[in-house]
């Protein structure tokens, strides 16, 4: 029998390790708990982060492609920005005194 020392060298130092192996339906229940849990705000970077603190390791791109086939849409939220103050205050400085005006 023909084996190549890279396979016989990585069967050696594998063959001891124990795999756990998680179903894709485990995987998805669990990316769904995250999902709701975070108020459907998490995307594929935090969920795949979540994962990992539960020895699930998986790559960000194929949570992403789960989520997506799960229907889960993350809420983005955008950063609000003032576009007017009505309350706008400026302050002039004179030499001999110091004015308020209200706009």
């Amino acid at each position: 029998m023909k084996v190549s020392k890279t396979a016989l060298y990585h069967w050696q130092k594998t063959k001891d390790l124990v795999k756990i192996n998680v179903s894709k339906d485990l995987l998805m229940e669990r990316i769904k708990f995250h999902f709701n849990n975070s108020k459907e705000i998490y995307g594929s970077y935090r969920i795949q982060k979540m994962l990992e603190r539960e020895n699930l390791i998986y790559a960000r791109s194929y949570v992403s492609v789960l989520i997506r086939q799960m229907g889960l849409k993350s809420i983005l939220k955008r950063k609000h920005v003032v576009t007017k103050d009505s309350n706008t205050c400026f302050v002039l400085l004179n030499r001999s005194s110091i004015e308020i005006l209200l706009l």
